[in-house]
């Protein structure tokens, strides 16, 4: 980062969870160094424990002034098609929660997942049993055989900010439902 100059900069900056839950966040340094190229630096993780806008950008200036940057110089703000799905996403997880019918489909169906999902000993009775439908339809020429054809489905949790992540367990939800009742 010595290529920077104390001259303006942006950020890229990405929220998640690590695999123990936490949430973190990610930050890359977007500049024009000293030869006229377009840099892009990873600079740290930040585990947060609150991601409200105010927090956020608490973090992000106090880790930048250890870097020895300052908030002040990041101009323009960085995009990329990426952050545009993630904001697509949210957009429409807010949009789904207002609207009560859809609401309770994604209730219902993240009960069951929970339900399913979350306990070994279901999830093994899940698998089973669409072992079971799989081996039963191809018997009868319902399903053919073939690469990539009746691959076992799991069944993910739900999550807002995961990109296709709803459409994915809907999916599945759907693919699963005789095995999920019996």
């Amino acid at each position: 980062m010595k290529d920077l100059n104390d001259d303006y900069f942006s950020i890229f900056v990405d929220e998640s969870c690590d695999v123990s839950c936490k949430e973190q966040m990610a930050l890359v340094l977007c500049y024009i160094d000293r030869r006229g190229f377009v840099m892009e630096r990873f600079i740290g993780i930040l585990h947060i424990r609150d991601n409200s806008a105010l927090s956020l950008k608490e973090s992000i200036g106090s880790f930048l002034a250890q870097c020895s940057l300052s908030i002040s110089c990041i101009r323009s703000p960085a995009h990329s098609v990426h952050c545009f799905s993630h904001q697509l996403q949210l957009t429409l997880v807010g949009i789904c929660k207002k609207c009560d019918e859809v609401a309770k489909v994604v209730n219902l169906v993240l009960a069951v997942l929970n339900i399913v999902g979350v306990a070994f000993k279901r999830r093994d009775e899940l698998r089973d049993a669409q072992f079971l439908k799989v081996q039963k339809a191809l018997g009868v020429g319902e399903f053919q055989t073939g690469k990539g054809l009746n691959e076992e489905l799991g069944l993910a949790r739900l999550s807002d900010t995961r990109w296709g992540s709803h459409f994915k367990s809907f999916v599945n939800f759907i693919l699963l439902f005789d095995s999920i009742i019996d």
